[in-house]
């Protein structure tokens, strides 16, 4: 087993991010999309606007790259509540923004 330390926890979370965007680039260089939700670049199911091709889903405690046409109800129920939930913190984040910036004209 490796040595650890005070900063395992913060290399173990950067290796992972490493190897996950790693991941994205291959399943997007394979199969056409990825799994970030950004639509630029990725393939479209034909008939829609968002919905990709693919997906990086859980199964069996491993991120894998599924066909959306394999996904079941429950994983495609989960990616939805995952993109609102985004969703309501995007636009509370744009809020904050909005507040900080009239804050900031107020002070001048």
């Amino acid at each position: 087993m490796a040595r650890q330390n005070e900063h395992t926890d913060f290399f173990k979370h950067y290796a992972y991010k490493g190897h996950r965007k790693d991941v994205g680039s291959y399943i997007a260089k394979v199969y056409g999309g990825d799994d970030e939700d950004d639509s630029d670049g990725q393939h479209i199911l034909e008939g829609f606007e968002y919905v990709q091709t693919h997906y990086v889903i859980e199964r069996d405690g491993s991120k894998i790259g599924v066909r959306v046409e394999n996904m079941s109800d429950d994983e495609i129920d989960a990616r939805v509540q995952l993109l609102e939930r985004r969703g309501a913190a995007c636009i509370a984040h744009a809020d904050d923004l909005k507040r900080f910036k009239n804050r900031r004209a107020k002070a001048a």
